[in-house]
């Protein structure tokens, strides 16, 4: 990457830049691969961490009784990892939370989350869900009759909920590297963590979060509230050409630390050995492909294999050369906003 710390222009004046050929307001940030000035596109995201009310008309492939409405919320941690969840309506009264676990989706009743998420009791939850809404009758008849579900499935307590989520989507959870020897409430308690409105660390936070979402969703449903649109520009957010280079490292390391530990337990197949010698690791890491060509052929190309883990909605064309023919339209690649 020019003038990044591994490039012989790294830190040189205007003057020292004229004198070895380049120009002088030279300000780097792309890339050189076989010649050619390659630049990572920015693209247009839908805004982070904001529950967005949408009518989406393929929403009704979803399941029996899945109705058109949703409350969609792209989530987005610290290091720039993102995930998406949906609060669907359902045309029965109920709402069910969509999360994905590699390319899966699954739909868990959101009052089971909600009583997963903490030690809350029915009581607490149904006053938190009706505060404001009191003379609603419909609604609380809803969240009443979702409450009624749980415990006719025998899930009375947050450890029965965490249990039963953590049973029900444990064999997905090779995707979020979560060790196998984690109990069924451990894995729920994972589950919860690493797929559930990421970008809050704290379950209260996750609960109040999921609480606003619910009043929203039949507010839009019951004609208090309009839905919103994520064409609209207050509900989008620039997804820069770092946040993409990053968030593919992060797959690569994820990939290829999942390599590793298939060749080592090839290698060690007993799981009661004391521990792995330094030859085991190196004999693990030969066939693993390295960092350099994964990035060189991203950069050459534009394509991404892992566009959909990393959340984005194209897996092409995702580079573009940065034509030098003058200094207008070379800096126009540089601001230019690509959907």
């Amino acid at each position: 990457m020019l003038k990044s710390k591994a490039c012989n222009l790294h830190g040189l004046s205007p003057e020292e830049l004229v004198a070895r050929g380049e120009h002088e307001d030279e300000w780097g940030g792309h890339f050189i691969v076989r010649g050619n000035e390659k630049l990572i596109r920015m693209l247009v995201m839908t805004r982070r961490n904001y529950p967005i009310a949408v009518n989406r008309n393929t929403w009704r492939d979803r399941g029996k009784d899945f109705s058109m409405t949703g409350i969609f919320i792209r989530c987005v941690r610290n290091d720039q990892h993102s995930t998406k969840n949906v609060l669907h309506y359902l045309t029965n009264g109920t709402a069910k939370l969509m999360i994905s676990i590699g390319k899966s989706l699954s739909f868990i009743p959101v009052l089971m989350i909600l009583k997963a998420l903490g030690n809350h009791s029915d009581n607490e939850i149904y006053r938190k869900l009706i505060d404001g809404y009191e003379d609603d009758q419909y609604y609380k008849r809803c969240i009443m009759n979702m409450l009624r579900d749980l415990h006719e499935e025998s899930m009375h307590t947050s450890q029965d909920c965490r249990t039963y989520i953590g049973s029900l989507l444990r064999y997905m959870t090779m995707y979020i590297n979560m060790p196998k020897w984690y109990t069924d409430e451990q894995a729920g308690s994972y589950i919860l963590d690493r797929c559930v409105l990421i970008h809050l660390d704290n379950v209260e936070d996750k609960f109040h979060l999921l609480v606003h979402m619910i009043h929203k969703l039949f507010a839009v449903v019951q004609g208090r509230s309009a839905p919103e649109s994520l064409d609209n520009v207050m509900m989008q957010e620039l997804m820069l050409g770092g946040h993409i280079y990053q968030n593919f490292l992060r797959e690569v390391c994820i990939s290829t630390m999942g390599y590793v530990r298939m060749n080592l337990v090839k290698l060690c197949p007993d799981a009661d050995s004391p521990c792995v010698t330094s030859n085991e690791v190196m004999m693990a890491l030969k066939n693993v492909a390295g960092f350099q060509h994964s990035f060189t052929m991203f950069l050459a190309t534009g394509n991404l294999a892992k566009a959909t883990e990393m959340g984005l909605m194209q897996s092409t064309g995702l580079v573009i050369i940065a034509e030098n023919i003058n200094r207008m339209r070379y800096m126009s690649h540089f601001r230019a906003v690509h959907r």
